[in-house]
C-alpha cells in the first residue's frame, strides 16, 4: 500500500510539475505578446520622432546654417564708414562685412548714416533703414 501512496504522490507531484510549467508558459507567451506591444509602440513612436527631427530640426538647424551664411545683414554706421556711394553685393564683399558666400544682404536699422548712399540691385533695406538712407540724401534701387 505504500508503494501504491507512493505512486499516487509521484504522478499527483508530476501533474503538478506540469501544470506549473505549463502556467509558466502561458504567463512567458503572454509577458512576449505584452513586450511584443509595447516594443511595437515603441518603435512606432521612436520613428515619429525621428521623422520630427529629421524635418524640424534638420530644416531650422542645418538648412537655417546655411540660410544664415547666405544672408547677411548689414548696420546703417558700417554704410556710413564705407568710402564708396554706390553699394552692392561686391562692395560689401570686399569691405568684409559679410561673408563671400553671401547672396542676399539687408540692411538694418542701426546706427546713424551721415552720407548720400544709393544701394544697388541685390541689397534690400528695412523700411527704417530705407527712411534714414532717403533722409541722407541716398536712394534705394527699385528691384
Amino acid at each position: 500500500m505504500i508503494f501504491a501512496l507512493q505512486r499516487v504522490v509521484k504522478k499527483s507531484v508530476a501533474v503538478l510539475v506540469v501544470e506549473l510549467v505549463l502556467a509558466w508558459v502561458k504567463q512567458q507567451e503572454e509577458a512576449t505578446r505584452v513586450r511584443n506591444r509595447v516594443l511595437a509602440a515603441f518603435i512606432k513612436w521612436a520613428l515619429k520622432v525621428v521623422k520630427c527631427l529629421c524635418i524640424g530640426v534638420c530644416q531650422n538647424v542645418v538648412f537655417g546654417h546655411v540660410l544664415s551664411v547666405l544672408n547677411a545683414e548689414v548696420r546703417l554706421a558700417d554704410l556710413n564708414a564705407l568710402a564708396v556711394d554706390q553699394v552692392d553685393l561686391l562692395v560689401l564683399k570686399q569691405a568684409g562685412l559679410v561673408s563671400s558666400k553671401a547672396q542676399v544682404v539687408k540692411i538694418v536699422l542701426c546706427g546713424e548714416i551721415n552720407k548720400a548712399v544709393t544701394l544697388l540691385n541685390g541689397i534690400k533695406a528695412t523700411k527704417g533703414a530705407a527712411a534714414a538712407i532717403e533722409a541722407a540724401g541716398g536712394s534705394l534701387a527699385s528691384a
